[in-house]
């Protein structure tokens, strides 16, 4: 029995996603909101299953979450997903995203992170971050 519950939630952010970026290699990339279809050209489902594969990857490879073994799409969302969570997809070019409009693109996940409290009420800006990357 746990001694206290944390109630899923999502906390919108005040900036307006997709963020874009480059990396330092030169990569275009853009930061999505896992939660919401925040950019309407991204398959948001491919999205969580690359993310899926990405953490199950991690789990097998090493050993550096708690679960000790791989996770099912739906067990991925219930946990990676209860919050908020973000992942770093490699951009489209700019010409096949203006030229192509409502192309959903092929996706290509970098990485991605969600954010909880540890603990409710008034102390749930006392977060954990979870980090998961491409291998």
């Amino acid at each position: 029995m746990a001694c206290y519950v944390i109630e899923s939630g999502i906390r919108q952010l005040q900036t307006e996603l997709p963020i874009r970026v480059r990396l330092k290699d030169g990569t275009q990339a853009r930061l999505i909101d896992m939660a919401v279809n925040s950019a309407q050209d991204i398959d948001r489902d491919e999205v969580i299953l690359q993310c899926n594969q990405i953490l199950n990857s991690c789990i097998e490879e090493f050993d550096c979450y708690p679960q000790d073994s791989p996770q099912s799409v739906q067990q991925f969302k219930d946990y990676f997903l209860s919050h908020n969570a973000y992942a770093l997809i490699k951009a489209a070019s700019n010409s096949q995203a203006e030229s192509e409009q409502g192309y959903k693109h092929a996706i290509s996940v970098l990485g991605a992170f969600y954010i909880k409290p540890n603990f409710p009420g008034r102390c749930d800006h006392v977060c954990n971050c979870g980090l998961i990357v491409h291998p």
